[in-house]
């Protein structure tokens, strides 16, 4: 499973650090993941995630999200986390998309209320 999420930000030390996502069915789940990679260019920040895993909201086994990408129809994200050596406006950012793609399927997440000014 791999997960890609584009940030627009000046901040070229932008790093997602956590990604709560509210599932269709009320639960929430945190991810994390095995490796990121962060490419910074033009006031955008694009990280690749792989071995992307979940757990549910108070729990910590993590599971593999490989070949589970149906949970994730109808879920918002509820929570992004990030980590900058910046403080101040200029670390202000707007996460712009978020896409899952594992074997043969793909799926993205709406990011339209994910704008935020400062560090969360």
């Amino acid at each position: 499973m791999k997960m890609s999420i584009t940030i627009a930000s000046k901040d070229e030390t932008i790093m997602v650090d956590g990604l709560e996502l509210l599932l269709e069915n009320g639960n929430v789940i945190t991810l994390d993941w095995a490796e990121s990679d962060y490419t910074y260019s033009n006031g955008e920040c694009a990280a690749e995630f792989t071995g992307v895993k979940y757990a549910y909201e108070g729990e910590d086994d993590y599971e593999s999200l490989d070949n589970k990408l149906s949970m994730l129809e109808g879920a918002t994200v509820s929570d992004v986390i990030v980590y900058s050596d910046i403080n101040g406006d200029d670390n202000d950012f707007t996460v712009t998309e978020i896409f899952f793609h594992d074997e043969e399927d793909s799926c993205s997440l709406s990011c339209d209320a994910l704008c935020y000014g400062g560090r969360i």
